[in-house]
């Protein structure tokens, strides 16, 4: 498959002498989060998968958005990319979600250029602009909001779906500009992880591990409102060896008979809404019929002494 589109324009040829490093800042930024989901962070392959002959060179890299990080194969032809596949070498396969993003790398609807909007908000009215009008914009407005309101009215969270060294992390660019800014206000970390950090500190006394390869020693799994067999779908061959090898069950509880329920030895098809009342009736009958380890309760979560 051959599929063409045409580079991003560079209007200006100016050089960064002419700028700020503010502003400088912002371009590599804008850049970043314009190639975000694609993050094509190229090496060459050594293996045996990753032979090159010809004009035709293949290289590892990864499908970094937050989930499996899966390792890649990337076939590249005169500088362009023609084939995305699983690396063999790697514990799990790919998804479909990681051998289709040469669709994302190529789409007529990347962005590649600046935009200004000319019309309404929310009408979908823009205008392409040059790289220096949107700079001195984004700049303009960001020096007027610093003279106003000072540095902690700016709320600094950088991420592209693929842990950018230029949008992301202490060492990366993102976090130079804003050191050299002046400061922002920071977030803990990103806005997903510490919610289920601080949950499994609050209820076992410890942070979670990476569970995923922990499935194979477990005995039963609950899905609750989630799909495993399909939205996990790489690693849920560790539930099949996990019953293969230990008997594990599965029970599945959502609205909906999905891929995960028709593995299950146990289905509940929970009416939408009453997820609480549920789980609070489960509590109440584990605790009433004590069908808990009281001792490990004790020791490794918050469970009252008495």
């Amino acid at each position: 498959m051959s599929i063409d589109i045409e580079p991003p324009v560079n209007e200006q040829q100016s050089g960064p002498t002419r700028r700020s490093f503010m502003k400088w800042s912002a371009v590599a930024g804008g850049a970043a989060a314009v190639a975000g989901g694609v993050g094509f962070g190229l090496k060459d392959a050594t293996s045996e998968a990753a032979s090159t002959s010809g004009n035709t060179k293949v290289f590892r890299t990864a499908n970094t958005p937050e989930c499996l990080h899966c390792a890649m194969l990337v076939q590249v032809e005169d500088g362009n990319v023609k084939r995305v596949t699983a690396d063999p070498d790697f514990h799990i396969r790919a998804c479909a979600r990681g051998t289709s993003r040469i669709n994302q790398l190529y789409s007529p609807h990347r962005l590649q250029y600046p935009l200004k909007r000319v019309g309404e908000r929310g009408a979908g009215e823009w205008e392409r602009t040059s790289w220096d009008e949107a700079l001195d914009t984004v700049a303009g407005k960001m020096e007027e909001i610093r003279a106003e309101s000072g540095n902690e009215a700016f709320l600094a969270y950088g991420g592209t779906g693929n842990w950018s060294s230029l949008s992301t992390g202490v060492s990366g660019l993102w976090a130079a500009f804003w050191n050299r800014f002046g400061g922002s206000t920071p977030t803990v970390s990103s806005l997903c992880c510490p919610a289920a950090t601080e949950g499994f500190n609050v209820v076992l006394g410890g942070n979670r591990s990476e569970f995923r390869d922990e499935w194979i020693p477990t005995k039963l799994f609950i899905a609750w409102g989630d799909n495993p067999a399909f939205s996990n779908q790489v690693y849920f061959k560790n539930f099949i060896e996990a019953h293969r090898k230990n008997g594990a069950k599965l029970i599945t509880i959502d609205p909906r008979y999905s891929e995960a329920a028709a593995h299950s030895v146990t289905y509940i098809p929970i009416r939408p809404g009453a997820d609480s009342s549920f789980v609070l009736g489960m509590m109440k009958a584990i605790i009433d019929e004590k069908v808990y380890d009281e001792e490990y309760l004790k020791t490794y979560s918050n469970a009252p002494s008495s």
